[in-house]
């Protein structure tokens, strides 16, 4: 019983640490994958939430018995990986964006470079 309070708060305390982290990568790099991405999280998280619930409205006698019957990390783990699993693919999507946009940002300079090399080289035949 004590363990799965513990199982729960430790859970609970670990998306607690994942929101705020992604709240950056979805402003910065919005795309249809990154707010589905950020559906699913949510879906995941709430799904914990009502299961988690679901464990806090139980009879003394079932959560007597499901200790046994259903242990902690068959109940809950599931959600935690997909939860976990949903993190780092907001974060590798936004690595993916920014190495884009740094791409992006090295073709910007390098044309006007490449220009400003070209009239230096037609100013010294001059």
């Amino acid at each position: 019983h004590e363990r799965l309070e513990t199982t729960i708060v430790a859970d609970l305390c670990e998306i607690t640490d994942a929101l705020p982290q992604i709240d950056l990568p979805c402003l910065l790099y919005p795309s249809p994958v990154m707010n589905l991405t950020i559906a699913t999280l949510y879906v995941h998280i709430i799904s914990f939430l009502v299961r988690a619930l679901e464990w806090y409205e139980e009879s003394k006698l079932k959560r007597a018995i499901h200790p046994i019957t259903k242990p902690a990390a068959l109940r809950y783990n599931d959600f935690i990986k997909e939860i976990q699993r949903c993190t780092r693919t907001v974060y590798d999507l936004a690595a993916a964006s920014s190495h884009v946009e740094q791409r992006d940002i090295h073709h910007q300079i390098r044309y006007p470079v490449s220009a400003v090399q070209c009239l230096e080289g037609a100013v010294r035949e001059i």
